[in-house]
């Protein structure tokens, strides 16, 4: 194979395989995910004093509209959850798309905090993904904040780089 090089700066996502271009195309097929709990309303609400009805929402006599979409999540339940690269993609991207619409990063730490956890959720642990000899998990993670965003007064100049291997989670 030949070296490719993309300006990945919309997506924010990489990958080893499939190609970068066929993980753009199957993006497509998420085109009309929510990305906000506002989006996933259904066009009437029903009045509930069942047994679904949620204790955590406020309820005027016992009674909750249905359906009710007070998050815990609720947007996210069609995300993929295997742990094939396609799915690891799409969740990664999305996840991101989610969090860069409702709360950005401020920060420098705030964007650390962002992308680790992102990373978290792609995690493989061992013994999970398994096959006629084979056995994989994520040896390691890496994390790269650009020399430029680490401009700041008290930094240390030149880009930041956070890894973490299978045998010691802790980010460095």
């Amino acid at each position: 194979g030949a070296l490719r090089i993309y300006d990945n700066t919309e997506v924010g996502v990489l990958t080893n395989d499939p190609s970068y271009e066929w993980q753009l195309g199957n993006l497509n097929q998420y085109a009309a995910f929510p990305t906000s709990h506002t989006e996933s309303k259904f066009a009437f609400e029903v009045k509930s004093r069942g047994p679904f009805t949620s204790f955590a929402v406020d309820a005027k006599g016992g009674v909750t509209s249905t359906p009710l979409d007070k998050s815990h999540g609720v947007h996210t339940r069609f995300l993929p959850g295997g742990y094939t690269p396609p799915d690891r993609f799409v969740k990664m991207f999305l996840l991101r798309q989610m969090a860069m619409a409702h709360a950005p990063p401020s920060t420098i730490d705030e964007g650390v905090v962002l992308a680790t956890g992102l990373i978290n959720t792609v995690h493989i642990p061992r013994g999970s993904v398994a096959g006629p000899g084979l056995l994989e998990y994520t040896n390691w993670a890496m994390l790269k904040v650009p020399g430029s965003l680490n401009s700041k007064p008290g930094r240390q100049p030149g880009p930041l780089l956070y890894y973490r291997t299978y045998d010691n989670m802790q980010w460095k």
